[in-house]
């Protein structure tokens, strides 16, 4: 998408999806998320949901880091309506590294060639706009599709730690995985 054809606020974009800042407005897609029990174990955060006053904070305090880029991502071709966020954080300029994540709003999209396209407008905007040259997440070792996805994009595992995310009574392992800008 040539950046003239850009709707107003979307800093990046392919012909589906864009990403622009998180807004206030976005709270309602934030909350219904993390209380998504399911979608918050996927991103290993919050285990019992969380207020609307602790996401507007969030929001607030997202835009305002230094170190972290904090992006929704909106369907492009649905009235620029919100799908999902990704973030950039633990960005060190010196090494030019950086870890990121993401996330959709509603399970119902998952399957649906979102988060690839998120995850790589991000690490478009990490590595040409940034100078980021490595990326690194870290993923739960039972999320097979996220894994199946992050291959895909050329991550690969780095190493694992072992029980270390606590989730329904037991304890999961969580793989770190990582890309180069120049694969």
């Amino acid at each position: 998408m040539s950046e003239q054809s850009k709707p107003p606020g979307i800093l990046l974009s392919d012909d589906v999806i864009g990403l622009r800042r998180i807004e206030q407005d976005d709270a309602s897609y934030f909350l219904r998320m993390r209380n998504d029990l399911e979608l918050a174990v996927a991103l290993m955060g919050y285990r019992g949901g969380v207020s609307s006053a602790t996401v507007t904070a969030w929001i607030d305090q997202s835009n305002a880091k230094a170190d972290e880029y904090n992006f929704t991502a909106v369907d492009l071709q649905e009235n620029q309506e919100p799908i999902g966020y990704a973030k950039a954080f633990r960005i060190d300029n010196a090494a030019r590294c950086g870890w990121v994540g993401l996330s959709l709003f509603d399970r119902g999209n998952i399957g649906r060639g979102y988060g690839g396209s998120i995850l790589r407008l991000l690490i478009e905007y990490l590595v040409n706009e940034i100078g980021l040259r490595k990326i690194s997440l870290e993923v739960l070792a039972n999320n097979e599709r996220a894994i199946v996805l992050y291959r895909k994009i050329g991550f690969v595992e780095e190493g694992r730690l072992r029980e270390q995310y606590y989730h329904d009574g037991s304890y999961h392992d969580v793989l770190i995985m990582s890309r180069f800008a120049k694969q």
